[in-house]
């Protein structure tokens, strides 16, 4: 469990309201899995105080949405986006995005070129193998 949080729901943030929109959970949810670094139904459902069905939902869009892994072979969800810092006060998309970039660079030394780039084809990223393959094409 994250330091300082024993798992029951903070009686200092209310739930949200009953005609909450669908967006307002979702950044609910978010926040909260990011921040404590935990990714399950059933504790999404008691810190939302939502029912099972829309928090197992919840969870399914921060998946597609790269937020949270597949459940590995025990059910558990690793999460992909790291608590603080000033990867967590942008959009979802920046916060993933550099999620993506932290964890491409713990691969610089990987033998295979890998480079992280936009869809307009802005280099995010290019590790060691991939610097040397475009070095090497340019002479």
């Amino acid at each position: 469990m994250f330091d300082g949080h024993d798992g029951r729901p903070d009686p200092s943030t209310p739930a949200p309201s009953p005609s909450a929109s669908a967006d307002e959970l979702f950044m609910t949810a978010l926040n909260l899995v990011v921040d404590h670094q935990n990714a399950s139904a059933s504790w999404l459902q008691r810190q939302m105080r939502i029912g099972y069905n829309r928090a197992a939902k919840l969870i399914e869009d921060l998946e597609k949405r790269g937020v949270v892994g597949p459940p590995n072979h025990v059910g558990k969800r690793d999460v992909l986006v790291a608590p603080g810092g000033e990867a967590n006060t942008g959009s979802l998309k920046d916060r993933v995005g550099a999620a993506m970039v932290a964890a491409a660079q713990s691969l610089d030394g990987n033998a295979l070129p890998m480079t992280l780039s936009t869809g307009d084809g802005k280099v995010l990223f290019e590790n060691k193998a991939a610097r040397e393959k475009r070095e090497g094409a340019a002479t």
